[in-house]
């Protein structure tokens, strides 16, 4: 049926407000039923975030002395070869290898029957000798009146002035040979020079011996040297008279003994990759023995101001060694200079200031940047914990 179109819009506008209403009643039904549904779902609750939780210590300012650790060998500060002055037979060894001596205490006899003639010898002719310048002398004093009384010739004078200097010549040498016949009576018993220890001995009882065949080999052992060598980097932190701590493994006890630098020399040759050290130490008593091996600890480069944390806290990254310090909640990495490892201390040249937060617990967890939780500083808890930090995680 035909409906006027004026009269079907007001028709639909009756309509309208109805199918509205409907549409919101369904929004808000369905809106009601979302919430329903969020507030049921895990999975909608804002999850609170995960923090490592770490142990820090505090980085500390010391003083720090490198020890340059080197090996070297004792030997005697002196050492003597004793060789024969004379030859003869060795009628008396009074010494054997390793003992221990005092100075002029007796080491070998050689026969002095020979040399005691000789000496016998030149004392005769040094007697003889003597009386011989004694006439010739009076005979001069005579001739000299003599001719100044015109008793004799300038001639007979002269020859009686040469004379008495010849006579004199010979008394001297007469006087030479008897002091080198005594010399030699006397190097028929061989004395030690010095304190020491026989290393070696050569001769044996009843053998003849030429002049200038070794004896003993003599070393003084209260005194030792070591001669060790420091690299271009070493050499120029040492200084002559500093303190050195000489440790043999050999003794018993594993005392160390107290040395001194006594010498640093230039390398021997261009190019020469150490430079000679030597560093004498007090043996009384003896207990090193020359040839023992010693670890030689030097005083080198010294730090005024090193900062030192635990070494547990350096890691190894691609930027070099560094660790994490903790900076208000958040934790840091940064790359430190290191100087020197001692014990289980790190001594850090630079990359860190004294009071830094340095993660020494948890760290191998972390990455740099992260926020964590710090339970303990310098061993004592912050808070209650059921356990210990591990891997950086509560």
């Amino acid at each position: 049926m035909y409906r006027p179109l004026n009269k079907f819009f007001r028709t639909r506008n009756k309509s309208l407000p109805r199918v509205g209403l409907t549409v919101v009643c369904m929004v808000a039904v369905f809106s009601a039923l979302s919430a329903c549904h969020g507030k049921g779902d895990p999975a909608a609750v804002a999850t609170p975030e995960r923090r490592a939780s770490v142990e820090v210590v505090t980085a500390a300012s010391s003083l720090f002395t490198e020890t340059y650790e080197v090996t070297a060998v004792a030997e005697p500060v002196q050492s003597f070869h004793l060789s024969a002055e004379v030859g003869g037979t060795v009628v008396e060894l009074a010494a054997d290898l390793g003992d221990r001596v005092a100075r002029d205490e007796v080491l070998v006899r050689f026969d002095p029957v020979p040399f005691e003639l000789l000496r016998d010898t030149r004392q005769a002719e040094y007697d003889r000798a003597q009386i011989r310048r004694d006439q010739a002398e009076k005979n001069l004093v005579r001739y000299r009146a003599l001719h100044q009384e015109g008793g004799v010739s300038d001639i007979e004078l002269d020859d009686a002035e040469l004379a008495a200097r010849l006579a004199g010549s010979d008394l001297k040498l007469a006087a030479i040979a008897l002091k080198n016949a005594e010399r030699d009576l006397s190097h028929t018993v061989v004395k030690a020079p010095t304190d020491g220890e026989i290393t070696r001995r050569f001769p044996e009882r009843g053998v003849v011996m030429s002049p200038g065949q070794p004896l003993f080999h003599l070393v003084r052992a209260d005194r030792l040297r070591f001669s060790a060598g420091l690299s271009e980097s070493q050499v120029g932190h040492v200084r002559v008279g500093s303190v050195a701590e000489v440790r043999v493994d050999a003794l018993a006890d594993k005392k160390a003994l107290s040395g001194r630098v006594v010498s640093i020399a230039s390398a021997d040759s261009l190019g020469e990759a150490t430079f000679p050290v030597e560093v004498q130490v007090a043996n009384p008593g003896g207990r090193v023995r020359p040839g023992m091996v010693a670890r030689i600890g030097l005083a080198g480069r010294s730090l005024p101001n090193a900062v030192v944390v635990p070494a547990v806290a350096l890691r190894r990254g691609t930027d070099g060694v560094g660790l994490f310090v903790v900076e208000g909640e958040v934790a840091r990495r940064v790359t430190v200079d290191l100087a020197a490892l001692v014990d289980e201390s790190a001594y850090l040249i630079s990359g860190l200031l004294p009071g830094a937060r340095v993660v020494v617990v948890g760290q191998t967890a972390l990455r740099g940047g992260e926020a964590v939780d710090v339970v303990a500083v310098d061993g004592h808890p912050t808070r209650q914990r059921d356990s210990p930090a591990v891997d950086g995680l509560p």
